[in-house]
């Protein structure tokens, strides 16, 4: 077996392969064979341990992380990761649209202008530099802070105790 690696995708190329033994005596050369180089058609893994974290100071803003992809899908050595697509989707899981297309050394995305006290639910996609897209990352759910809107409780237990020095 031989692996000829290094090729040009989509390119055309011809073998042909003759036996050496250990006496140095040849054989004829066989017939030509030939094959089409492929690319890397396997995605990258999902990334994993998506999570989205609200900012408690400026209501608009989310914080989404994960974990990078470090192997193929199929469990294979890592080729060609290209970087991560952010989606986003508001109040449910049925319309998310990309936010953001982020590096390959980039595991952490800050999403800014939010409605204050809504749903927003995540999910990333790894990329290679073949085109080939991972499937969704676990979508998390998220709800964006907002100014508190609840009035204090009404005192208890009030009580009145004239001064019995100052009448006035």
């Amino acid at each position: 077996a031989y692996i000829d690696s290094n090729l040009t995708d989509g390119q055309l190329f011809f073998y042909r392969v003759q036996a050496v033994a250990s006496d140095s005596q040849v054989s004829e050369l066989s017939g030509f064979v030939s094959a089409t180089a492929e690319g890397d058609q396997v995605a990258p893994e999902s990334p994993s341990d998506l999570s989205a974290v609200p900012d408690a100071v400026d209501f608009g803003r989310v914080v989404v992380s994960w974990s990078p992809s470090v192997q193929d899908a199929n469990g294979g050595t890592l080729t060609g990761l290209s970087g991560y697509v952010v989606f986003r989707s508001e109040g449910g899981i049925n319309s998310f649209v990309p936010v953001d297309t982020l590096a390959a050394d980039v595991s952490e995305y800050t999403d800014s202008n939010l409605n204050p006290l809504t749903d927003y639910f995540y999910t990333v996609v790894a990329f290679d530099e073949n085109g080939n897209e991972s499937s969704r990352a676990n979508s998390i759910q998220v709800r964006t802070e907002g100014p508190d809107r609840v009035a204090p409780a009404s005192p208890g237990n009030v009580s009145v105790v004239a001064d019995e020095v100052d009448f006035g």
